[in-house]
């Protein structure tokens, strides 16, 4: 057996690196500068195309939100057209109904008059009265 300060020696010596194996890499700031550097612009490059992207995004909804607002407003500009001829059309059609009414009535009234003018007529006939009272 080994005495304690051996075995701990040897547990430092198994975890070193043999000559032989490929020493670790160092890693020199200098050398990642440029890396880096690349990061930083090929990020800056993409953050200038989705700001573009963003605003043309933007551009296209306001130029489809205005042309729906449009859209909307003709839409809407012919639908009050076609009321406002359905309701002069209506008005038109009451006031013919009230014309024909206003003539059926008026003839109406003329053949009453008619009929009556006859049948006084024919009352002062039947009771020998030449004048105009009954």
């Amino acid at each position: 057996a080994a005495p304690a300060g051996e075995s701990a020696d040897a547990a430092v010596a198994d975890a070193a690196p043999t000559p032989d194996a490929a020493p670790a890499e160092a890693v020199d700031v200098e050398d990642t500068a440029p890396a880096l550097s690349q990061f930083d612009l090929a990020k800056a490059d993409l953050e200038k195309k989705y700001r573009k992207l963003k605003r043309k995004v933007d551009e296209d909804m306001k130029s489809s939100i205005a042309t729906i607002d449009k859209d909307a407003r003709a839409e809407k500009k012919k639908v009050l057209e076609r009321a406002a001829e359905e309701k002069k059309a209506i008005a038109a059609a009451a006031e013919a109904k009230r014309k024909s009414a206003a003539d059926a009535a008026t003839t109406r009234r003329e053949e009453l008059e008619a009929q009556l003018e006859s049948e006084l007529a024919a009352l002062r006939l039947a009771h020998g009265e030449q004048g105009s009272e009954l």
